[in-house]
């Protein structure tokens, strides 16, 4: 459903086509929504269906189709990460050509029994750096991480976040040289999220926080392919009954059939904007008028994750 043009604020949400749409990702998508139009913004949809392997055939359209029975209203046409690879293979070769990539062979069965293990998993030691592996079939392709125009002098890469305040991440020693391009042919999700954020020319990122320890890898492309770099905003995480983050792998109910009202006003509930008892039950256009209006992004809490309300209670 298009919407009106606005600003130059431009926000997007970029659901994985993996299942129905949840309430975990109905909060980050509402409050991503509200941030834009609260700030006259536009607000894109992305499908990141890049990853064929989990896609679920019918979901990207089952989720456009819930969004918009839950009012929401987006700018220009849907955009899907697969017809992109041009785009990030362009890119890919600007880092081969600068010599800021490499071909890897390591396996990943390699790679953890030889490297060692870091907060994010194995560390890679950058064994293939300078082997010179030619391109080719079970060959991934890896970033060079400490090269210091992309790092402060204590080897991490900054990036400040709104509601979390300023991260760092020391990627050589968390992470090692990461993967841009899978041993598969899959480009990886940092390189294409950075290349699609660029090209719809996005300046401002709300979504979950568990994404927040992968903005490092982000921002330090942003930084080597001279890209531009949104604002960050990450949500804390909504958690089931079970102390788990709701998501499509560990089953979470969708909110296909759910009130639209009642899950809005639950969502802005957990996003810490709690509409009045008189618009319990209003129609869904009023609540959504109520929340652009009193919108206040620095409202949400920034560590605290949010337990799933009772959406049936409204």
């Amino acid at each position: 459903m298009a919407a009106a043009q606005g600003n130059t604020y431009k926000g997007r949400f970029a659901p994985t086509p993996s299942g129905d749409l949840h309430f975990g990702s109905f909060v980050t998508a509402a409050a991503s929504y509200l941030d834009a139009r609260k700030n006259h913004g536009q607000w894109f949809v992305r499908i990141d269906d890049l990853d064929t392997a989990r896609e679920v055939k019918g979901s990207a359209q089952a989720i456009l189709t819930t969004l918009e029975r839950f009012g929401f209203e987006w700018d220009g046409q849907v955009s899907y990460q697969s017809q992109h690879t041009e785009r990030y293979r362009h890119f890919a070769d600007v880092l081969l050509n600068q010599h800021q990539a490499y071909w890897c062979e390591c396996s990943r069965k390699v790679i953890t029994a030889r490297c060692p293990v870091g907060e994010y998993g194995p560390v890679y030691d950058g064994y293939c750096r300078s082997r010179a592996v030619a391109p080719g079939a079970n060959r991934s392709l890896r970033v060079i991480t400490n090269q210091g125009a992309n790092q402060t002098a204590n080897q991490s890469v900054v990036f400040n976040d709104e509601l979390k305040g300023e991260s760092a991440i020391d990627l050589q020693a968390t992470l090692g040289d990461f993967i841009i391009k899978r041993a598969d042919g899959i480009f990886s999700y940092h390189l294409a999220v950075v290349v699609d954020d660029h090209d719809l020319g996005i300046t401002h990122i709300v979504r979950g926080g568990d994404l927040h320890p992968l903005t490092g890898q982000q921002v330090f492309l942003q930084n080597s392919l001279h890209l531009t770099h949104p604002q960050y905003a990450h949500l804390p995480i909504v958690l089931d009954a079970g102390q788990r983050k709701l998501s499509k792998s560990s089953n979470a109910p969708p909110i296909d059939a759910a009130p639209a009202p009642a899950v809005l006003f639950q969502a802005l509930t957990v996003l810490n904007h709690s509409p009045p008892d008189t618009l319990r039950g209003a129609p869904l256009n009023e609540l959504w008028a109520w929340a652009i209006a009193h919108w206040q992004l620095e409202k949400v809490p920034g560590e605290t994750n949010m337990m799933l309300p009772d959406l049936t209670s409204v």
